[in-house]
């Protein structure tokens, strides 16, 4: 942890990125091959220079900015400017003209803050909703991440008197995302400063980290990762990101700067092992000290082969955006059961029965949370806030259960049950019984109307 106090009911995590900036400032942040290194007093001075140049076109707290951007440093550091003063609200630069339209209206943006020369679809949203767009700009000098906002608002207010900065306070909220809309239609979660901290501070206790830690990053920005950059910026750590995943790109950051972990998803995984596997374990670099998983897990086999290969665990486990890191498997020399997502994160957590029990180990059902790194509820929907909290308890809308050991197996989603004649059949149950079959590759259950059952399996 900082070697200063840290509240999240009284800090936010720009205060964390200037209090580094005075610890450290020489200290490297994001590191990038064929360029310098940006320190945290640079950070802090392009997180602070887009926070004034917003605030003096007008645009502070309160204020809902949309970002596209392709990722990397340049993204990071271009959303903590925008969280200095006002709301980030990612976006995947992949969307239709369509989807940012709908993505646009239901998270209330009020200005769009695009990447220089990013080929998106985003012009027809913003003519049809009459919002502003600005322009995320590299600065040419030779660090990742340096990088300024241009565009309408911001040129409208040169020339104009100085406002004073407003900085962003704990309570604000520093993003608004969505649900992955599985079941239906995304619903919008924005999240606190105190809660970004909060979730950050659990992955840093849970994993040990500290100043001498160094990730490579690989997940996009635009699916909510940014508590597990902002647990590196909580330590004092440094990152390398990856903006445009390959399996070559990771291995040359792994030589060139010997990361001590990494943050992938369950893809990028998997093609990692295949050109590791090629390549053999005396050409990989032995740097990591563990591989953490996002955004699904790795199946048992890819993960031994993992770890064989690089000598560090492969941790799997369980997030979501409305409640940051739920369990993790712990890091050795205890325990890690492969096929579970392994033990609570700084937070409780029971499985309840239909009738609101709840139920000992080894009986599964709904597995409901409470946790300080909440979110508050979903925006402008009254009606999935309520079936969203029962007693104090968020309902996951994820069925599991626990072993004897506190460990958590999730066999479905509560949603996607089957109810075939009152028996509940879990797809993925299916799924898997069916791929273990040497025939099948993959598959997928799904239920039908049957006239009698209700419901019948279909595959």
């Amino acid at each position: 942890m900082p070697p200063f106090p840290i509240d999240p009911e009284q800090d936010t995590i720009c205060d964390v990125i200037r209090r580094w900036a005075e610890v450290q400032p020489d200290a490297p942040v994001f590191l990038a091959a064929g360029q310098d290194a940006l320190t945290y007093a640079g950070l802090a001075e392009v997180m602070d220079g887009i926070g004034a140049t917003l605030a003096a076109a007008g645009i502070g707290r309160g204020k809902r900015i949309g970002i596209i951007h392709s990722g990397g440093a340049d993204m990071a550091a271009a959303l903590f400017g925008i969280c200095a003063v006002a709301t980030a609200v990612p976006l995947n630069p992949r969307s239709t003209a369509d989807e940012y339209e709908a993505h646009l209206a239901d998270r209330s943006v009020d200005v769009v803050a695009v990447e220089s020369g990013l080929n998106c679809e985003i012009a027809p949203a913003l003519e049809a909703l009459d919002i502003p767009r600005l322009e995320i700009v590299p600065t040419g000098e030779p660090q990742p991440g340096r990088v300024r906002m241009e565009g309408a608002p911001v040129d409208a207010a040169k020339g104009a008197p100085a406002k004073k900065v407003e900085h962003a306070r704990p309570e604000d909220f520093v993003l608004v995302l969505a649900t992955s809309g599985t079941t239906s239609r995304s619903k919008v979660v924005p999240y606190r400063h105190s809660h970004m901290l909060s979730r950050a501070e659990a992955i840093v206790d849970f994993f040990n980290m500290t100043p001498a830690d160094r990730c490579l990053f690989m997940r996009p920005l635009h699916y909510g990762a940014q508590p597990h950059i902002t647990a590196i910026l909580l330590t004092g750590g440094s990152m390398v990101m990856v903006p445009r995943f390959s399996e070559q790109a990771v291995f040359d950051n792994l030589a060139a700067f010997a990361p001590t972990w990494c943050n992938g998803t369950h893809t990028h995984y998997a093609q990692i092992h295949e050109l590791a596997a090629r390549m053999g374990q005396a050409q990989i670099p032995q740097s990591l000290r563990f591989m953490l998983v996002g955004s699904g897990n790795v199946d048992s086999e890819t993960a031994a082969g993992l770890e064989g290969l690089f000598g560090a665990p492969v941790i799997c486990g369980y997030a979501m955006s409305e409640a940051g890191r739920i369990t993790a498997n712990p890091m050795p020399p205890k325990q890690r059961k492969p096929d579970t997502v392994g033990v609570p994160v700084a937070c409780e957590i029971r499985i309840r029965a239909d009738d609101g029990r709840f139920l000992p180990a080894g009986e599964r059902g709904e597995v409901v949370i409470k946790s300080p790194r909440l979110f508050d509820g979903y925006e402008n929907d009254a009606q999935a806030n309520a079936q969203a909290f029962t007693d104090g308890w968020f309902r996951t809308g994820d069925e599991g259960c626990f072993d004897e050991d506190g460990y958590l197996t999730l066999t479905g989603r509560i949603k996607e049950m089957i109810n075939r004649g009152g028996e509940k059949i879990t797809p993925a149950e299916v799924d898997v019984a069916l791929m273990s079959h040497p025939g099948v590759i993959k598959a997928a259950a799904f239920p039908i109307p049957h006239p009698s059952l209700g419901e019948e399996v279909a595959v």
